[in-house]
């Protein structure tokens, strides 16, 4: 089930912004093979429904404040 799905039937509406990995790729302009490789490596995690990866938004932001805060 979707986590925003999980949330409305809680009673608590969530919005989250969901990305496709071609979405993913052109937000943080890296072919498909890094994001791959990223996910592998737990820098990102993403989440499968029916048989396709999907990322949120909230997390990729995440993502690039941690490499900032690593320079």
């Amino acid at each position: 089930m979707y986590p925003a799905a999980l949330q409305r039937a809680r009673g608590k509406e969530v919005k989250m912004q969901v990305l496709t990995v071609k979405e993913t790729c052109e937000l943080l302009r890296i072919c498909r093979t890094t994001l791959w490789s990223l996910r592998k490596k737990g820098e990102l995690k993403g989440f499968n429904v029916g048989g396709r990866v999907f990322y949120t938004k909230d997390e990729i932001v995440e993502y690039i404040e941690r490499l900032r805060s690593n320079k």
